[in-house]
């Protein structure tokens, strides 16, 4: 707690203010600097708000919000600079007012929400806690540093299936307690709105549903075309709820068969040993040729996959040694659309696989999965990622069928798609691995039967597969014959690091890019981290003429927080 006996008055504070001294019209970063010096322990005073009126109405014509949500958006943009996520009771600390006080304003948040100026958040150490948190999206920073209002991206689909992905990261986003069942309810209508020509989107409005049941149908057809789950738990359908009592309304009129879904014929009971299941529900036929005819949908359960859109990969330049540069702009030329159909062409005629299988290998924080993020963006080819840790657990007792599913279901969306996705195998380290010999425990022919299923996949593969990992001492030589390309990924040498630090900072001094460069053996990952903290530094500080002893300081803490992870088993 700060010592609010040594708090500056108002007066004091304004002595202090820095003058714009630029050509034309004030900043509104400059505008939002002045505001938060001003803001901090301010009560929320009147006399605060007179004397900060000409900062708050610069970003509030400048982002079409009202004073308030100005006042709060600063608050809340400060305290996240400290590089952890915001409560209101920090916000309600930092400001000197009190939690019942704040709870008056509870709408503006809301409303900062729905713009997309915050996000709401929760870390997997409060997954039961009830708190809300807040960031501020670097989308919203950027806007900011350019002096350009923040206008919320679109949610403009080329395709049905891209709809159903970003349906399902709105849903998902309401499932961990990032946005409330409002703002989730908001931005699906957006979503349909945006994307009323998509043949989908057509049928749906022609049931004439409510927007409610038009997001129950439509998640029903998520998991079915993504997902491959034909019916789904009455536990699945609560995620789409905040309120207990609506939910347990909702729930008990589908279990009774008295919901509209049910009585027209959309939705029915699960069927099970012959009989009629009250726990688990399903598109009827009827619903699935009228909804989803075009997709070739195979149903599967337990397969743990999500597809990333190429769209939704933000650009990001990437630095590496001659070697691996060259690979990969080999592997960059043949993703685009024209030279792998000719090559896909080319090896048919030849009789040889048309599958290209690799694996990108190294220390962690090279740059292993950003390069695949990089590669699809480039090539227009979205991502189906399987990420082995989550599936593994589900493996046992259908471990045949769970890998084929995941295979067959990357076949499935190939056939759907313009161009084929990427199959990513993320840290892909628990199944390249030695096969055991002689295996006599069943969690061991449980996982040698994985591998010989993945092995006889990957022969017959027609697409693009990368599997990343960061070991390979112990990779089966079965594995190794496989993948067509492996590029090994190595921490950046000093040449590497000098253009690292001089593109991310292109003002620093080449003498200070040297230094950095040697004195601090970084992968690009932690170059990266540390960039980041300066430059909101600047952003919220302004810029200081000599910038080496502050990145020399983010740098050992950087260390040290590398160190003290690597002790405690943190990889």
């Amino acid at each position: 707690m700060r010592n609010h006996f040594m708090v500056p008055s108002l007066k004091e504070k304004l002595k202090t203010l820095p003058k714009w001294s630029g050509e034309g019209e004030m900043t509104m970063l400059f505008a939002i600097n002045c505001l938060v010096v001003l803001s901090e322990d301010s009560e929320l005073s009147e006399e605060f708000l007179k004397a900060a009126d000409v900062y708050i109405k610069r970003v509030a014509e400048g982002q079409n919000l009202s004073a308030m949500q100005v006042v709060l958006f600063a608050a809340i943009m400060e305290k996240d600079a400290t590089g952890r996520n915001v409560d209101m009771g920090e916000v309600a600390n930092f400001l000197r007012c009190n939690n019942v006080l704040l709870l008056q304003y509870q709408a503006d948040i809301e409303e900062l929400l729905k713009r997309g100026f915050i996000c709401r958040c929760r870390n997997q150490e409060w997954e039961t806690s009830r708190e809300n948190r807040y960031i501020v999206p670097g989308e919203v920073i950027e806007a900011l540093t350019k002096n350009q209002r923040f206008v919320p991206p679109s949610y403009k689909c080329e395709k049905d299936l891209e709809l159903f992905q970003r349906f399902f990261g709105i849903t998902h986003r309401h499932y961990r307690a990032e946005m409330s069942r409002d703002l989730m309810m908001f931005n699906i209508q957006r979503l349909l709105e945006e994307n009323l020509s998509l043949p989908f989107v057509k049928r749906l409005k022609k049931l004439g549903l409510s927007l409610e049941d038009e997001i129950i149908v439509t998640h029903f057809c998520r998991h079915l075309v993504i997902d491959g789950e034909e019916s789904l738990d009455m536990d699945n359908l609560a995620t789409l709820y905040d309120d207990r009592t609506a939910c347990s309304y909702f729930l008990s009129s589908l279990e009774d068969g008295e919901h509209q879904l049910i009585t027209r014929g959309i939705l029915e009971h699960n069927f099970e040993d012959g009989y009629a299941s009250h726990e688990s529900l399903r598109l009827t036929d009827k619903a699935i040729q009228k909804l989803l005819k075009g997709f070739k949908i195979h149903l599967h359960k337990e397969v743990n996959s999500g597809m990333i859109g190429h769209k939704d990969v933000a650009p990001k330049k990437l630095f590496f040694c001659d070697n691996v540069k060259k690979q990969l702009d080999g592997l960059s030329d043949l993703m685009a659309d024209a030279q792998f159909k000719k090559i896909c062409s080319r090896m048919k005629q030849k009789g040889l696989r048309q599958g290209f299988i690799c694996l990108f290998y190294g220390a962690p924080g090279t740059g292993k999965t950003e390069t695949v993020m990089q590669l699809a963006r480039e090539s227009g080819r979205d991502i189906f990622m399987v990420n082995i840790s989550d599936v593994r657990s589900k493996w046992v007792g259908e471990s045949e069928k769970n890998i084929k599913a995941i295979f067959n279901h990357y076949r499935s969306v190939a056939q759907c798609s313009k161009l084929k996705p990427i199959l990513l195998f993320n840290e892909a380290d628990a199944i390249i691995g030695k096969r055991r010999e002689g295996a006599q425990r069943s969690v061991d022919k449980m996982e040698n039967t994985i591998q010989n299923i993945i092995l006889q996949e990957m022969e017959t593969f027609e697409g693009i597969m990368i599997a990343t990992t960061n070991l390979v001492r112990n990779m089966d030589s079965a594995f190794e014959r496989r993948f067509l390309y492996k590029v090994k990924f190595e921490k950046p040498d000093v040449t590497v690091r000098q253009h690292i630090w001089k593109q991310m900072i292109p003002d620093l001094s080449d003498s200070s890019v040297a230094d950095l460069a040697r004195t601090y053996n970084f992968s690009g990952g932690q170059i990266e981290n540390v960039v980041r903290k300066h430059t909101v530094n600047n952003i919220l500080y302004g810029e200081v003429a000599d910038p080496l002893p502050h990145l020399r300081s983010y740098c050992d803490k950087e260390t040290l927080e590398t160190v003290r992870r690597n002790k405690i088993g943190f990889k």
